[in-house]
């Protein structure tokens, strides 16, 4: 009986770790793509330079998929404050959201802050 338990925790465990790099290569162009994005804007609101740009092993970063499209939220320190911003997928394109368009899609329920942490992908969430 121990033998068959054992079994099935590391059958599990291998599944688990087999749907995170499933999800990994499933968004890892997103990330890419948001990543550059959000560079794009802080070179332009001269809040860094070339020498400090965001590197994605260095941000901790979570993609929620939902029936309307993808968010993408990134976590980082700049300048020595925690900054975050969401991204969704709008017409095969991401486009950074506001504050009120955040709220809003809160509200709809669209965007859910209380999903269980299966159906989110995270990365690097040890740095925060």
């Amino acid at each position: 009986m121990k033998k068959i338990g054992m079994i099935l925790l590391l059958t599990s465990v291998f599944l688990a770790s087999c749907n995170q790099e499933l999800d990994k290569e499933r968004f890892s162009d997103s990330i890419n793509q948001v990543i550059e994005l959000e560079n794009q804007e802080l070179f332009q609101m001269e809040e860094t330079n070339t020498e400090q740009f965001l590197v994605r092993e260095e941000i901790a970063i979570a993609v929620q998929p939902v029936s309307e499209g993808t968010y993408i939220e990134l976590y980082y320190t700049l300048n020595n404050e925690t900054q975050s911003s969401i991204y969704k997928l709008r017409n095969n394109d991401y486009k950074k959201m506001l504050r009120e368009e955040i709220i809003a899609d809160m509200d709809s329920g669209e965007l859910d802050s209380n999903l269980d942490p299966s159906e989110i992908y995270l990365e690097n969430t040890y740095h925060k």
